[in-house]
């Protein structure tokens, strides 16, 4: 089976991701940082899984559910902030938390046209 357009998109914003998160803060790295990268490889897991499997729907409901909670995660690391040596910083600031959300949300569409896809070919078989 070949990588669908869906696995690559998750990877590169795992690829996005990865950096940023080992520039936080220790308290933020180990703790919130940790969770956002957990999720995003557990995102790659159900994408994959929902790839080879015969019954898809489940496991993209999961998908879609774990991208919701990444999503909120992101949201949250937008908005902490941190004392640096020189001035407050924010984990995210405003431009890589514009990348990574929209990466989200297209990855979000993806998988919402994949469930339709799955919908239609499953009322399909039914039908028939």
């Amino acid at each position: 089976m070949g990588t669908l357009t869906i696995q690559q998109k998750i990877e590169d914003m795992i690829d996005y991701a990865t950096p940023i998160i080992q520039r936080w803060p220790k308290l933020h790295r180990y703790t919130l940082g940790e969770r956002i990268l957990n999720q995003m490889y557990t995102i790659a897991e159900l994408c994959e899984a929902a790839n080879r499997k015969q019954h898809k729907y489940a496991t993209m409901q999961d998908m879609d559910v774990k991208l919701a909670v990444l999503q909120q995660m992101v949201r949250r690391a937008n908005r902490i902030t941190y004392q640096n040596r020189e001035h407050i910083t924010k984990l995210l600031d405003f431009l890589k938390y514009e990348v990574f959300s929209g990466q989200i949300t297209e990855i979000g569409r993806m998988l919402g046209g994949w469930i339709k896809a799955v919908n239609a070919r499953k009322n399909q078989d039914n039908l028939a």
